[in-house]
């Protein structure tokens, strides 16, 4: 059966302009700075000089200038998710730059709330413990680990205390965060030491897989790792090789 063009157009029409009317009548309760809400900031970004995706000067001065009353907004949009109807609604405006904007997915609402908490940077302490929880409660935690990018060491010291839980998933959470965040080394590298003598096969492969990042800062690992390479494991002996390699071209590019 053949669709009706006339019909169809009709029903993007009345879908396009009932999600404008959304859009703009929708009740503000976002902070704003100079005029322009939490959302006009964030939308304001650029490529860095490392390639990442942030915020403008100017924006990164207005979410500081809007500080913590910004953090409630930046958490809802990292736990943002997008029903079958939204991403349909979505991939009907891809061709449309502006209504992307004022409908975006959940993952460019994720990827804002990101840049909103690296603008923060210290700021964002209050949010830090929350942000922790998110890392630890889910195995897709990679946008809560990119929030916490400017953790301080109270953030990372709870993040070791995940290498204590008793859910080995939990564990393994806490490891892998640990090694891309590489933050508060002096408190960071001692757990995932003790985390590769782990009772969970999987924790131990984690903790050694994080430590080679840190490079020269975990040289105190090195008997263990060494250990470990030698493991009946392969996914463990095979970590703690790579852990050894990276912390060896690392010291070696710092003679």
């Amino acid at each position: 059966m053949q669709r009706n063009p006339q019909l169809l157009i009709s029903f993007v029409s009345i879908t396009v302009a009932l999600a404008l009317a959304f859009a703009f009548t929708r009740p503000s309760r976002e902070p704003a700075y100079n005029g322009k809400s939490l959302t006009e900031w964030l939308r304001d970004r650029q490529f860095t000089e490392g390639g990442q995706d942030g915020l403008s000067e100017t924006s990164v001065r207005a979410v500081r200038a809007i500080g913590t009353n910004a953090l409630p907004h930046l958490l809802g949009m990292l736990r943002s998710s997008d029903s079958q109807w939204k991403m349909k609604l979505a991939d009907a405006f891809e061709r449309f730059p502006l209504l992307r904007d004022w409908y975006p997915t959940s993952e460019e609402r994720r990827v804002r709330a990101i840049c909103g908490f690296r603008a923060l940077g210290a700021a964002a302490k209050p949010a830090f413990p929350k942000l922790v929880n998110l890392v630890l409660s889910s195995d897709d935690n990679s946008d809560a680990i990119n929030a916490l990018t400017e953790a301080d060491q109270g953030a990372i010291t709870l993040l070791v205390k995940g290498l204590s839980d008793a859910d080995p998933k939990v564990r393994v959470r806490a490891a892998f965060a640990l090694g891309c965040l590489r933050q508060a080394s002096s408190v960071s590298i001692p757990a995932l030491i003790i985390a590769l003598n782990d009772p969970d096969p999987e924790v131990r492969a984690r903790a050694a897989g994080s430590l080679g990042p840190y490079g020269p800062q975990a040289k105190p690992a090195l008997p263990e790792l060494a250990r470990l390479s030698r493991d009946e494991s392969q996914r463990i002996s095979y970590a703690a090789k790579e852990a050894l390699r990276l912390i060896d071209s690392a010291s070696q590019a710092r003679q």
